[in-house]
């Protein structure tokens, strides 16, 4: 397993990075740090980087994965589109998320912005105060019969973590009910644990309900497909995808 760590210069840098080390420590592969940068740089600015590289590899050296880092300058465009496009190599896409404060959240949505619309791949964000052990127990799918769900949900299963897995909908017509119990019924005969719950917003935003249900359920990953097309009674739009993405106190799994 490849995996891309594009790195934001925030405390869960370091979250990703472990993450990183435990996917590929268990299945093999390869880690690749990315460190964006405005190019041209002021001399003083490219003083500053290679300290910064030093302390990542010592940091990932203790880990005894295979891995590199890079420096990914913006040229024609912004690095953060530049590290979309490079990213399209990879297996797998780790970053940080829900920064401390906005300015961090800013940098880190837009690094993700571009990485979801340019590089096809899936993506795991985690915020700053996971501590991750190298293990998922329990997973949130968050469910809308729609291309993107349908696609995050099998993105994840295709990792191949052995955890318990919650199918959930919010404010779902019959239709999507019925296809979330397909979908559960069909894991269960692959030998998944996995449940259905049906929940209503009353009110509260989706990203509310989908963060507050994954908290209840004391689950350590919530999945959810990213930026669906506006229409009637689809839900995870842009909107609560960037929520979910800028104040989550779950680990995120997205892909489009």
């Amino acid at each position: 397993m490849d995996v891309l760590v594009p790195l934001t210069n925030t405390p869960a840098d370091t979250s990703a990075m472990q993450l990183a080390a435990a996917l590929v420590g268990a299945r093999g592969g390869h880690v690749t740090l990315v460190q964006p940068v405005e190019s041209p740089l002021p001399d003083t600015a490219y003083v500053k980087v290679p300290p910064r590289v030093a302390t990542l590899a010592r940091r990932v050296a203790q880990w005894s994965v295979p891995y590199d880092i890079q420096i990914e300058e913006g040229r024609a465009e912004r690095p953060v589109d530049a590290i979309s496009m490079f990213a399209q190599r990879f297996d797998q896409v780790i970053m940080a998320c829900s920064g401390h404060d906005r300015a961090e959240r800013r940098l880190q949505h837009a690094q993700f912005s571009s990485l979801v619309s340019r590089s096809g791949r899936p993506i795991i964000a985690l915020p700053g105060r996971t501590r991750f052990d190298g293990i998922f127990k329990r997973a949130v799918i968050g469910w809308s019969a729609t291309p993107e769900s349908a696609r995050a949900a099998h993105d994840f299963l295709r990792l191949d973590f052995e955890c318990s897995l919650v199918v959930t909908t919010v404010d779902g017509s019959d239709r999507v009910h019925e296809h979330a119990q397909a979908f559960v019924n069909s894991l269960v005969l692959q030998g998944r644990e996995a449940t259905y719950a049906s929940l209503s917003s009353n009110g509260r935003s989706v990203a509310d309900v989908l963060q507050g249900h994954a908290l209840d359920s004391q689950a350590d990953l919530l999945v959810c497909g990213a930026y669906g097309h506006s229409r009637a009674h689809e839900w995870l739009l842009g909107g609560a995808t960037k929520a979910l993405f800028e104040y989550t106190l779950t680990p995120l799994f997205f892909s489009r």
